[in-house]
Order: structure tokens, then sequence, then C-alpha cells
């Protein structure tokens, strides 16, 4: 793919909807593509990729590059094998302006403040919380997808395909929604 910028897919829903299963999923899907994942962190105190939390699962997934965002900080962490702690650096200081190593997608998880146009996958528990986060974005980002927890029983949602990210053939699906809509 060759973006200047990569294209940006937002994963937004409330905790425990299953955002982290279905990035996760899809990069173990896409591995042909670099996919940057970024990690919107809004609880104090959190100490960066702890065994088994969301950022250990995306690099551990295969994600290269994955960005948490603190109220404090943010962390660029960049998976390497026997890298020595100088090595990393001409890498960082060749970094373009959009602060990543060159990949082909960035997935984003939990933005609560999510900049216009910026494509989403709602992730969700149930059709309450769907509508929640439906109304909230349905007239500044182009919603791709429904997925989450609520895929376990419903298959459709207002005109919208509500895709198992468990499930290859629907996962398969989702891959190409994505795939299609960064070509557009």
């Amino acid at each position: 793919m060759e973006n200047k910028f990569p294209p940006i897919i937002s994963f937004i829903g409330p905790s425990g909807s299953g955002k982290t299963t279905v990035i996760v999923n899809l990069v173990k899907t896409m591995k042909e593509y670099k996919i940057a994942t970024t990690k919107f962190i809004h609880h104090k105190g959190i100490t960066i990729d702890v065994e088994g939390k969301d950022t250990n699962r995306f690099r551990k997934a295969g994600s290269p590059y994955t960005i948490s965002f603190t109220p404090s900080e943010t962390v660029l962490l960049i998976k390497k094998e026997k890298r020595d702690k100088f090595s990393i650096i001409p890498e960082i200081l060749n970094l373009n302006e959009n602060v990543l190593p060159k990949v082909d997608f960035i997935f984003s998880e939990g933005p609560k403040d999510l900049p216009k146009s910026i494509p989403v996958i709602i992730c969700s528990n149930n059709e309450r919380d769907l509508q929640e986060y439906f109304t909230m974005v349905q007239n500044k980002n182009k919603i791709l997808a429904i997925s989450g927890v609520v895929s376990s029983h419903i298959e459709i949602w207002n005109n919208y395909p509500v895709f198992n990210a468990n499930n290859a053939n629907d996962l398969k699906k989702l891959v190409n929604i994505i795939i299609d809509s960064s070509s557009k």
C-alpha cells in the first residue's frame, strides 16, 4: 500500500465489548500487512505492556508497533528481537511526520474524543450500548461495521453488518471491508 499516511480505523465501544479481541484477531489474520496499533488508556497509574493486557496482546499477535496513551504520557512500543538499547535511536530519528515507521494500517482502540472522518468499527456488549455509540459517531464518522460481544446474538443492526471476530468467515469479510475502505 502506498499511502503517504496510513489509513486509521478506530475501534470504539465500552469496556469489555470485544475491541481488543477484534483487533488481535485482525492483526493475526492480516499478516501480510504491517499494522500499528494504538491503545488509549483512560485510567491513571497504568503500567504499559503488562503481560496479558491489551498492548501486550497486540504485540504478541504480531503488531510491530503499538502506541499507548495515558492521561500523562504516550509510549511507542516497537517489537524487535535481539535489539540493543542504542539501535532504536536511528529508527526513531528517521520517523517521518506520522511518528511511525512505514505501516499499512493503524488500528486505534478506545479514543473517547474521535476526530471527524476517522472510520470506525463499533464494538458492543448489547444493543443498548450499540445505539449509544452509533448515536455518538453517526454524523461525523464512517461506520464500517459492528463487532464485539454483540455479534454472538445479532448478525445485522440498522443495515450495518455485524461480524464475529472469532469466526474465520466473518473475519475475512471484515478484513475485506477494511481493505476496501482504505482504497477509497
